[in-house]
């Protein structure tokens, strides 16, 4: 893939649900093989963990909380490792609007900044209001 694969997403999930990370602050890198680079960034690990339904862990109604229905649903509706050009799911040219609208579908918590080769410039990533072009904000340091 040309930006976070759904592993990647369920895996940040499985280090925060297990108390794997350091801070509330969650950061991870990608380098695409086009040597774009990005940065995902989890600002409320509260609201992420709570998207994936893990919150509760010892909740006897969910058997394992990545695989739940609505997680399966999600990832067919964003990710197929085959998808055509146009087809709406990442894996087409137009992977970055796509993971974009996913993140936002989510909901808060999470941002995408795209970043320099220096990682010292960090920019980030929004959708405009109808949701048919990234918008990148001013870089930031």
């Amino acid at each position: 893939f040309s930006i976070f694969s759904w592993g990647d997403i369920l895996e940040v999930a499985a280090i925060l649900r297990d108390n794997e990370a350091d801070d509330d602050f969650f950061t991870m890198y990608l380098a695409t093989a086009d040597d774009t680079r990005y940065a995902l960034t989890i600002d409320s690990t509260y609201s992420f963990l709570n998207f994936f339904n893990v919150i509760d862990p010892n909740n006897p109604n969910i058997t394992d909380p990545l695989k739940t229905k609505a997680l399966l649903e999600m990832e067919g509706k964003y990710y197929d490792d085959n998808a055509a050009v146009g087809s709406g799911r990442i894996g087409s040219a137009d992977d970055l609007k796509l993971f974009l609208k996913m993140l936002k579908e989510m909901g808060g918590g999470v941002s995408l900044f795209q970043v320099d080769p220096t990682y010292t410039t960090f920019t980030k990533l929004t959708l405009n209001s109808n949701e048919t072009a990234v918008v990148p904000k001013a870089p930031c340091n």
